[in-house]
């Protein structure tokens, strides 16, 4: 049965737009993109001294690294204290300290002029500074005489000049009001604007731009289809830039043997993401650079077509589910819709009828999960696609788990907010939800009916071969989302990313952070088809995942039965937050580092859906089940073989979109992993969750893809990249994987000699000490 469900989740979501009017928009040029200057390295890093730590022997806390930080980037480019602010810090468990600052002009931070400092806390040592402030020179005359004193409009004003640079052509229903943000310093809220689909939130700002300063509205702009950071130019109104905070999971048609070409060179990887055309049925949207990721369809045919991968052994059934669902039947693929017009937007549907709980057939007494449940955790348990596995068909049907939750990192399981227990898909983690009839305001999503179950036992079948569009069909799918999501929650935060470093959760139990942000998971988005996407505000605001269905097969495939699409997408908030600091939404923005947001996404999807029995010989193809390929969504499954996938760092001369640049991450990373494996073993992706202190190759991988988030700069190359992943792995394992880390690197190109931003030649040089094992 379902239950209309409101939480209490959302302070930060206080009002819903009021407008009832229809919007209309007209085709607008493109937006100018958010300005990325490149990070810059510091100075070298200083030695541990007594005046970082003092005389005692004592590890340095938080408060003592971070008056450290400020100093050492005070002294070392040659700023005054009050010309910056720390923007967050945070603790790593491998006695890491993490600041990040942000440079200010009369008093205003500056969007886009950032710092982060790495520090070790048992000697002091400042292990890495970047940043990407504003030069000297350009500080010197850093706003124009001329606009110096002009005055500034109002923040109403530049919601206003934003929708009308949006093409939003009728405004004449809005009635805008504005609040003090009370969460905020010098924060407001401007509520009533029908281009949004919650309250905006607006600060003045300045925006570094190559000719010097603008003062800004900075605007957070959640809209029906996207998440938007604008800066309006508070004199003229003019949009100065836009950031997107939306990143989708697309589907790849080309051919595997023919790179994109781009219409100009690519030598600068500061410009801002572009992605492929959306082929989900979605309105046209206006031009803005944006983080997307969308699911094209399998070319048919020809001598292009990709050799299917040979499809893995399915492995007999979870002892604790003697009758898994049957698995999906064979079936074809439907011929690819034609071009045309946006379809318009779906009818509505009535809302789906309680679901009687189905009885399952005779099977053990449910095991607890890791660890004992302590008092007030009620047992719960749940029929999907394991972590381990990757679609009903490879799992041949759906496995029941039993409260799969680990306590370390949801101590009170995944049905308890606060003191409050439910009894439907919400938890402190993650709120679950279809929304066929598109719904948008992410307070609407929170009341949407949703599977519910008094004794926590959300066993609904699964048939794959009608609509999953049916009711139960729809709900056993809501389902293994929710299960899928929070594993994701317990495994990143056993490996760090936890309350103060940014994750997502309602309740941070006071251990840092801002709360009353909990993924808002929908499935079957009415949205549009055929892609997945997730939306990273900063820390404080929810996160927002949308699932689609998928239309290549007859009956059609729901997403959220495709384990490394939902992965994928956690993925994104993981990222996004772990760089630059939880505060700033704008760290993975360029090409290159958006495209590294999409390798990291596709990264963790295969090593958490990944078969046990996986070897460095097997490939791994994303998004198999959804498109009903062999090939997935991407051009080249990921493997070791150079010849099955050849993604090299020299193909970022030719690829200008941030999912194929995620390739040559992903297909990179995903030879370090392997390496590190043939050193330490391999841990079942299963076990993961809690096996953080196994010392296995993969599970290690695992530490450093998420040390390096926190370590690298905001917008890193990947040769910044991979350099933070190689100090992650020193100061978490002695630099126990360097010459592993190093060989993955230099077998796809970025060697010891490649050169950052210079071309993208490739290079397979080893550094001195390390063994060639390519």
């Amino acid at each position: 049965m379902h239950v209309l469900h409101s939480v209490c989740i959302i302070a930060s979501i206080a009002v819903l737009r009021t407008s009832a009017l229809p919007l209309l928009r007209k085709d607008t040029p493109k937006l100018p993109g958010f300005y990325i200057p490149d990070a810059v390295e510091g100075p070298p890093p200083a030695k541990a001294s007594s005046s970082l730590v003092g005389d005692s022997p004592k590890p340095m806390n938080l408060s003592e690294a971070t008056a450290a930080a400020q100093s050492y980037i005070v002294s070392s480019l040659g700023l005054q204290k009050d010309d910056i602010e720390i923007s967050f810090s945070h603790s790593s468990d491998d006695e890491l300290h993490h600041i990040y600052a942000t440079q200010k002009f009369q008093g205003l931070p500056i969007v886009n002029a950032v710092s982060n400092v790495n520090i070790d806390a048992k000697t002091g040592e400042i292990l890495s500074m970047h940043h990407s402030f504003v030069p000297e020179a350009i500080m010197k005359v850093a706003v124009p005489v001329s606009r110096r004193d002009a005055p500034v409009m109002p923040a109403d004003e530049a919601v206003k000049m934003f929708s009308q640079a949006k093409g939003f052509s009728s405004l004449v229903g809005d009635t805008l009001t504005v609040l003090q943000d009370t969460e905020r310093p010098n924060g407001i809220i401007v509520n009533g604007s029908s281009m949004a689909e919650a309250p905006i939130r607006a600060s003045q700002k300045y925006y570094q731009t190559q000719k010097g300063l603008i003062h800004v509205w900075d605007l957070n702009v959640p809209m029906t289809d996207l998440w938007q950071n604008a800066f309006i130019d508070s004199a003229s109104g003019e949009v100065a830039g836009v950031s997107t905070w939306t990143s989708d999971v697309v589907l790849d048609t080309r051919p595997a043997d023919s790179l994109g070409q781009p219409s100009q060179p690519n030598p600068v990887q500061n410009k801002p993401k572009q992605t492929k055309k959306r082929r989900s049925g979605n309105k046209k949207r206006s031009g803005v650079s944006k983080s997307k990721s969308n699911c094209k369809r399998p070319s048919k045919g020809g001598n292009n077509k990709p050799k299917p991968t040979p499809p893995q052994p399915a492995p007999a059934p979870a002892p604790q589910d003697p009758t898994p669902d049957p698995a999906p039947v064979p079936q074809q693929p439907v011929p690819a819709p034609k071009p045309g017009p946006p379809k318009p937007a779906p009818q509505p549907i009535p809302a789906p009828q309680p679901v009687p709980a189905p009885q399952p057939a005779p099977q053990p007494a449910p095991q607890p999960g890791p660890g004992r449940q302590p008092a007030g955790v009620r047992p719960a348990t749940y029929k999907v696609v394991p972590i381990g596995k990757n679609s009903p068909a490879q799992n041949q049907g759906l496995t029941t788990v039993n409260s799969p939750w680990d306590l370390n990192a949801s101590p009170n399981g995944w049905h308890k907010i606060g003191n409050r227990a439910t009894n439907d898909l919400s938890g402190n983690n993650v709120i679950a939800q279809a929304n066929p009839n598109n719904v948008r305001s992410p307070q609407q999503l929170v009341r949407l009916p949703r599977p519910i179950a008094q004794d926590l036992q959300f066993n609904i079948a699964f048939n794959p071969n009608t609509s999953p569009k049916q009711p139960q069909n729809r709900d056993a799918a809501t389902v293994n989302m929710f299960y899928v999501s929070n594993a994701c929650h317990d495994i990143f935060y056993n490996y760090g990313f936890t309350e103060a470093t940014g994750n997502f959760q309602t309740d941070n139990g006071n251990k840092g952070g801002r709360g009353n942000d909990a993924v808002i998971a929908n499935n079957q988005d009415g949205s549009g088809v055929n892609n997945a996407n997730f939306a990273t505000p900063p820390d404080g605001q929810p996160g927002l995942m949308r699932m689609y269905l998928f239309n290549s097969a007859n009956p059609n495939r729901d997403g959220a039965y495709e384990n490394d699409i939902i992965i994928h997408e956690m993925a994104h908030g993981l990222s996004n937050r772990l760089t630059g600091g939880p505060a700033n939404s704008n760290c993975l923005n360029n090409l290159q580092a958006g495209g590294m947001g999409e390798g990291w996404g596709d990264m963790l999807a295969a090593m958490l859906s990944m078969p046990a029995t996986n070897t460095r010989q097997s490939d791994y193809a994303m998004g198999v089940y959804a498109t009903n390929s062999a090939r997935g969504i991407r051009r080249y499954p990921y493997s070791t073989n150079m010849r099955t996938n050849p993604r090299t760092y020299g193909d970022l001369r030719r690829l200008n979109e941030v999912h194929d640049i995620g390739e040559v991450w992903a297909a990179t990373l995903y030879e370090v992993m392997w390496f590190m494996v043939d050193t330490s073993g391999f841990i079942a992706p299963q076990q993961i969750v809690s096996g953080q202190a196994s010392g296995k190759g993969n599970s290690d991988m695992m530490h450093l893809l998420i040390g390096g988030m926190k370590m690298q700069p905001c917008n890193p190359t990947m040769i910044q990249a991979r350099n933070a992943i190689l100090a992650a792995d020193k100061a978490k394992f002695r630099g126990k994987y360097a010459c592993d880390i190093w060989n993955g690197f230099a077998k796809r190109g970025m060697g010891a000699n490649a050169v950052d931003n210079r071309g993208f030649a490739n290079n397979f040089d080893l550094p001195a000490g390390c063994r060639k094992k390519f």
